[in-house]
């Protein structure tokens, strides 16, 4: 009886500790450790050079593009976030290695809120700028006031998109723990766990009806809301410069 209580536990034992390489691992390295890659690598050199320049340039610093210029910041650590998590990954399982493994536990919990944090810092300032373009866009007296007030602070607005990000997003860094299994050796040893920080209810309010809430579904509501604002503000704009032109044709004659 107990030879099979031994039995038993060194088969569950062996199950824990047993490594199985994903599904599917050829495509991923074809399509997120090759292609992901170079995609990465252009995104970081192309908006580096677009921060560089928007940083950098006199002139373009009159054209009002410091949202693009951060935005273009945010991306660059979006990709090397990317590369990090997604190309890092993959690379591990491919070429199993367990020095990357290692290596990929020891700065996932950084990299993986780093790139939370510029994900929703970028979708916030796309967000001020599309809400800035609708206000110069009209023609209202008191939304011209609130577009120069809003154009004479865009230091500030983009801080406050940075602070909303850290604080909506920055959490993520205490909700993931590195766990290591002593019982096993090797790719079996090391895992991932999700840590509650309020209580599994607090945690469902917090993450789904808070985070993703504010993070996600406002910033697409918003820009969707604004854009189709804008859009129609141009029409009219365009349609009330036509009906001038022809009325000027026709009782002056100028073009």
């Amino acid at each position: 009886m107990e030879s099979n209580n031994i039995s038993f536990v060194e088969v569950e034992e062996m199950d824990e500790c047993e490594y199985s390489s994903p599904i599917f691992l050829e495509w991923k390295m074809i399509f997120v450790g090759i292609f992901g890659l170079i995609v990465a690598l252009t995104s970081i050199f192309h908006n580096s050079l677009l921060f560089y320049t928007f940083s950098t340039s006199t002139e373009l610093r009159k054209r009002n593009l410091t949202y693009l210029m951060w935005i273009s910041g945010c991306d660059v650590f979006i990709s090397i976030c990317y590369i990090a998590i997604m190309c890092v990954q993959v690379y591990t399982d491919y070429f199993e290695s367990f020095s990357l493994l290692v290596l990929w536990h020891d700065y996932l919990r950084v990299a993986f809120t780093v790139s939370h944090i510029t994900l929703s810092a970028a979708s916030f300032l796309l967000m001020a700028a599309t809400i800035e373009r609708y206000l110069q866009s009209t023609a209202d007296n008191r939304t011209l006031k609130l577009f120069k007030f809003l154009a004479t602070h865009r230091a500030c607005v983009v801080f406050c998109c940075f602070l909303a990000s850290l604080l909506f997003r920055g959490t993520v860094f205490f909700e993931i723990e590195v766990v290591h299994n002593e019982n096993c050796t090797g790719f079996s040893s090391m895992g991932l766990a999700v840590v509650p920080m309020f209580g599994q209810n607090m945690d469902v309010v917090w993450r789904f009806f808070v985070r993703k809430i504010v993070t996600v579904f406002l910033p697409f509501a918003v820009l969707a809301y604004f854009n189709a604002a804008i859009v129609m503000n141009v029409r009219r704009t365009d349609r009330d410069q036509t009906v001038k032109a022809l009325v000027l044709f026709i009782t002056v004659g100028t073009r």
